[in-house]
C-alpha cells in the first residue's frame, strides 16, 4: 500500500489499504495513507472518513493526518472544523514537546500547526529554533511546504523544498503532499526553477544508482 502511494498509484493504494484493514484491523498509518490517496483523487467524502479514523486514535503517532485532515476541511469550505483538527494536533504535540524540548521533529510539527492557524509570531519563534538544527526528517519539511502552499504562500513553500535539496534529500514524495495542499500547481518562476533543479538532480541519481 505504501509503495503504491509513493509511486502515485492512488487507486491501488486505497485497494491495498482496504485489504490490510479487513485482515488486520484499524491502523492509523494505513488510514492516513488511504485518506491521502482519496484526497489526491478528489474523493473528499472517503478521505474524510479515513482521516476521522486516523485522528480519533487515542495515542496517534502520525501527526500528518492532522495536518492534511485540516487542509481537507478547509478545501471543503469548513474552516472551523479545519482549525479544530489543527488545534487537536497542537494539543497532542505541545505536551510531548514540554517533556522533550530538544525534539526537533515535534517543534517543527508545532510550527506547522501554527502556520496553518495563522499564528505568525508563534510560527516564527518555533521555526527559528528548528532551522538552527541540521538533522531532522525531510518529511516534516514536506508538511511545512504543504502548509505554505495551502495558504497560497508559494515562495515560502518553494524555499522549504529547496532546503530539502540542500539537505541532500532528493525524493519525489513532496509531489503527493503538494497535490493535497494545492490542487492547482503553482505557476511562479521560483517554483518552476525548483522543479527543474529537482528533476535534474533526481535524474542524475537514477542514472548513477
Amino acid at each position: 500500500m505504501l509503495a503504491c502511494f509513493w509511486a502515485g498509484e492512488f487507486d491501488q493504494a486505497t485497494e491495498a489499504g482496504d485489504v490490510y484493514l479487513r485482515r488486520f484491523g484499524d491502523d492509523q498509518l494505513v488510514h492516513t495513507k488511504i485518506a491521502h490517496s482519496y484526497f489526491v483523487l478528489g474523493d473528499y467524502e472517503r478521505a474524510e472518513e479515513h482521516y476521522d479514523n486516523a485522528t480519533s486514535s487515542e495515542d496517534p503517532q502520525y501527526h500528518d493526518a492532522f495536518v492534511f485532515a485540516g487542509i481537507l476541511y478547509e478545501t471543503m469550505g469548513d474552516r472551523d472544523q479545519a482549525e479544530a483538527v489543527w488545534q487537536r494536533g497542537i494539543d497532542l504535540v505541545a505536551p510531548r514537546l514540554e517533556a522533550y524540548p530538544d525534539n526537533v521533529r515535534l517543534r517543527l510539527l508545532l510550527a506547522i500547526f501554527d502556520t496553518l492557524l495563522g499564528r505568525k509570531e508563534a510560527f516564527a519563534a518555533e521555526i527559528e529554533r528548528v532551522m538552527e538544527e541540521p538533522d531532522f526528517n525531510a518529511f516534516e519539511l514536506y508538511y511545512l511546504a504543504a502548509a505554505h502552499f495551502a495558504l497560497g504562500e508559494t515562495e515560502e513553500g518553494v524555499e522549504v523544498l529547496r532546503r530539502t535539496l540542500r539537505m541532500g534529500r532528493v525524493s519525489s514524495s513532496w509531489k503527493q503532499y503538494l497535490k493535497m495542499a494545492s490542487p492547482t500547481p503553482p505557476t511562479s518562476e521560483a517554483y518552476s526553477a525548483f522543479v527543474e533543479d529537482f528533476e535534474t538532480r533526481y535524474r542524475r541519481l537514477r542514472e548513477t544508482y
